[in-house]
């Protein structure tokens, strides 16, 4: 059987790399010097096969990077799954062989094997490398399949629908709650209320201050409480729930049964912050595990106290509590104690903020939200959860018609694909239009919001008539 030859094309590229081995049927070859490194089919003793292997080994890291760059990924795959069957011959042939062991003849379990855990493996780790020599060989030179794998044998349509997948996930990035222009469209939805946000609220009493101000310093006044409100107003952040902490460090079966109680154990560097802070429980068991998260938040209160925390989370918390908070519309209150008492991703803040948004969506009450900072999070677990049908109709039926567009553009852009961004895409539509569009096509409640808008019109018409 001839040598595998690489081609033309590639001997060119190769012409500087003089210890880049290639496989031969017959031994190894240099690439660089045809014929200088060549070991015949002899019988070879265990050390020089291993000399041989550890030879082989090393040329194939080499041919990796060379084939870093090339485009088709079936052939790299290929000629790695080659080298590698071609070096596994060698070892393991008898010493009395004279020919190496081929592709070809290899079982079939064994070629796929090398194929899926080491071949795609090797291949995709070195591809991500940059400026490497990219090499395409001549097309006679180019191995046949091993395998003709399926969906589930990481195959070339595997491969192919992988990254088909992946350039889709990269064309379609859902859109992150603080992106600068979701920032922007929920800042202006929330409005800015200077009375709401600097509403009495219950403590001691003061005596209260009068001052005589001019206009020009009440106007400075006022663009002071203005800043002042938009600290204020900053939304707190969305996060996803925390993965839980399961790590065991230690089964130690000799101290089991010498305590009673578990024994926690704090690093105390000022320096460190606490979401790095090694914290470790010693169970009564034996085991030494580290800290869950309740455990750390915890601790961490014990030690670093923040104003306005518990260490245990307060019985308003509750289910039946927050109902009776609820009735009272004090769904703002509950969702301060929330923001102050747990960290934004574990799993209590974000139970507790989405019972709050249910309750308002259920019963209406969007307003009781509006002009604070928890505004903004509210119309993204609607939007998120398509629900924006109520908020929609409340904003029109307030005239605050800009809002109502913000919100629809928002939830196109977290559902680019739904029937209404495709046809307000395709008819260009704004303003009205867009909310018409939304309506006609994915809203739950279009019937109504069909007829908010033709009130909203008439009482628009009717305005202008009369001035």
């Amino acid at each position: 059987m001839p040598d595998f030859d690489l081609g033309q094309e590639m001997k060119g590229r190769l012409s500087n790399q003089k210890k880049w081995l290639r496989p031969a049927y017959g031994g190894y070859q240099d690439a660089g010097d045809l014929g200088v490194l060549r070991i015949q089919g002899d019988v070879l003793f265990p050390f020089a096969r291993l000399v041989a292997l550890f030879q082989y080994t090393a040329s194939l890291m080499r041919t990796a990077v060379l084939l870093a760059k090339e485009p088709n990924v079936d052939y790299v795959v290929d000629c790695i799954t080659f080298w590698i069957t071609h070096a596994t011959g060698l070892l393991l042939r008898d010493s009395g062989s004279r020919s190496l062991s081929l592709p070809g003849q290899m079982p079939g379990e064994v070629m796929a094997a090398f194929r899926v855990q080491v071949s795609l493996r090797l291949c995709r780790a070195v591809s991500q490398g940059a400026g490497l020599l990219g090499v395409r060989p001549a097309a006679q030179a180019r191995l046949p399949l091993p395998l003709s794998l399926g969906a589930c044998g990481a195959g070339p349509s595997c491969r192919r629908a992988s990254s088909e997948a992946n350039s889709d996930c990269l064309e379609t990035k859902k859109p992150e709650f603080t992106d600068e222009e979701v920032q922007n469209i929920l800042t202006k939805m929330t409005g800015l209320d200077l009375q709401k946000v600097f509403k009495p609220i219950k403590q001691q009493l003061k005596p209260p201050t009068y001052k005589l101000m001019t206009e020009a310093q009440l106007e400075e006044a006022t663009r002071n409480a203005t800043e002042a409100a938009k600290k204020r107003l900053k939304m707190p952040p969305v996060l996803k729930e925390r993965e839980p902490i399961n790590d065991v460090l230690a089964d130690d079966k000799i101290l089991e049964g010498t305590e009673t109680a578990k024994y926690v154990f704090t690093d105390l560097t000022l320096s460190i912050p606490h979401r790095e802070r090694f914290i470790v429980v010693r169970e009564p068991n034996g085991i030494l595990r580290k800290a869950s998260w309740e455990e750390r938040d915890r601790m961490i209160q014990i030690f670093f106290p923040k104003e306005g925390r518990k260490i245990f989370p307060p019985l308003i918390f509750q289910e039946n509590n927050l109902l009776t908070l609820f009735s009272q519309h004090r769904h703002e209150d509950v969702l301060n104690l929330c923001v102050a008492q747990f960290e934004p991703d574990s799993a209590d803040y974000i139970k507790i903020h989405h019972q709050t948004y249910e309750d308002i969506e259920k019963h209406g009450k969007y307003d009781i939200l509006r002009s604070t900072r928890h505004f903004g999070g509210m119309v993204w677990y609607l939007v998120n959860k398509k629900k924006i049908d109520g908020l929609l109709i409340d904003q029109i039926q307030r005239d605050l018609m800009d809002d109502a567009t913000s919100l629809v553009i928002l939830y196109h852009m977290l559902h680019p694909y739904g029937h209404s961004a495709k046809q307000a895409k395709e008819q260009r539509a704004e303003g009205l239009d867009l909310i018409k569009v939304f309506a006609k096509t994915e809203a739950q409640k279009g019937g109504y919001i069909e007829l908010t808008l033709q009130a909203y019109q008439e009482a628009l018409s009717s305005h202008s008539a009369a001035s």
